[in-house]
């Protein structure tokens, strides 16, 4: 077959091992687009289709193993998710043509990725979550000519500051660090990235305040800083110009204190904002009812009292308001809610789903 140019075969049952060089490969020597994502093939991949000048390797959802150290790997898009291969990380050789590398749910070892740090030019995207990655980003480790777009490191075990990302290229979109063991402070250079869009640091051990968000990331549409020990008032709350397509925001099981701001009825992308578990006080603010987009809102097991606004966005789909302290009959337009919503906590509240007032 030597004028094969792509071959998919996804999605099917094929078992077993990919077959051995030469023979298999040899001959098919135009092929650029391999597709066997989403079968039951295990055992090692044969170094020789690693060597292909592939654009396009596609063997994710396999039950594929074996060490990759040492391993040279020239396609340009890499898909290797979700198998049971190791190595370690820094000893695979990539292609200077290499565009994107998706390694996450796999048993790959070593410390931060060495290929965030070089210039590749071409290189957009990797994903090397849910691995077994270790230790703490070099310094200095990022380039301005770096072209990366996006990364995934989520679910490692890195370690130390973040302030070496301060000095992330200008054009990243996407980042996600979330469950590691990051600690310290959320650098400033984190929040003046005038493209991301995605930023994800939840589940570290994050401390002080949360900086504003306010210096150029209009683009800013998910920001999930839930289960660190940050403390402070909800800053991201105080300035709705500043992120005005922002349709996720995540700050629960922090320290956070102080008062939800009034200012909160000019987010009206916002569609999820979770405050659960803080030290937040006040009542809660009755803007919300301008917050034209919200489905979901947290803020049970605070410490937020006054009554429950009357006037909620007709997009409201579930509200969480357990374990704070307050008062009064619950309005009509949450009075479909489950109990849960409710209680515990807040003695004083009335009204359906509750009993009835007195």
């Amino acid at each position: 077959m030597p004028n094969l140019y792509s071959l998919s075969a996804s999605r099917n049952f094929f078992s077993g091992g990919i077959p051995q060089p030469p023979a298999a490969y040899v001959a098919i020597f135009s092929l650029s687009y391999l597709d066997l994502r989403r079968n039951f093939l295990s055992g090692p991949i044969p170094p020789a289709l690693l060597e292909m000048d592939l654009v396009d390797l596609a063997l994710d959802q396999n039950r594929l193993s074996g060490d990759l150290s040492g391993q040279q790997i020239k396609a340009s898009f890499i898909g290797l998710s979700r198998n049971r291969l190791s190595g370690n990380l820094n000893k695979i050789q990539f292609s200077e043509w290499v565009i994107f590398i998706d390694f996450s749910e796999n048993l790959f070892s070593g410390t931060f990725p060495q290929i965030l740090c070089r210039n590749l030019a071409y290189l957009l995207g990797v994903n090397f979550s849910r691995n077994r990655l270790t230790g703490a980003v070099p310094a200095n480790c990022f380039k301005p000519a770096n072209g990366v777009l996006a990364f995934s490191l989520s679910r490692n075990n890195f370690s130390g500051s973040l302030q070496p990302f301060s000095s992330l290229p200008k054009g990243i979109l996407d980042v996600d660090l979330a469950f590691n063991k990051f600690a310290g402070r959320i650098p400033q250079g984190l929040t003046t990235l005038p493209q991301l869009e995605y930023l994800n640091l939840r589940s570290n051990y994050l401390t002080g305040p949360i900086p504003p968000f306010c210096q150029g990331q209009q683009a800013l549409l998910y920001l999930n800083l839930a289960f660190n020990a940050l403390s402070g008032p909800p800053t991201p709350l105080s300035s709705p110009s500043c992120a005005p397509s922002l349709n996720t925001l995540y700050l629960s099981s922090n320290q956070l204190s102080g008062s939800i701001p009034a200012t909160i009825s000019s987010f009206k992308s916002l569609q999820w904002l979770l405050l659960d578990k803080n030290a937040l006080t006040g009542a809660i603010p009755a803007g919300v009812s301008g917050m034209q987009q919200l489905w979901g809102l947290g803020v049970s097991y605070n410490r937020l009292s006054g009554p429950i606004p009357a006037a909620w966005p007709r997009t409201i789909g579930q509200v969480l308001l357990a374990g704070n302290r307050l008062s009064g009959a619950v309005p009509a337009a949450l009075s479909k809610l489950k109990r849960a919503s409710f209680k515990p906590g807040n003695p004083n509240l009335c009204g359906t789903p509750l009993p009835a007032c007195k």
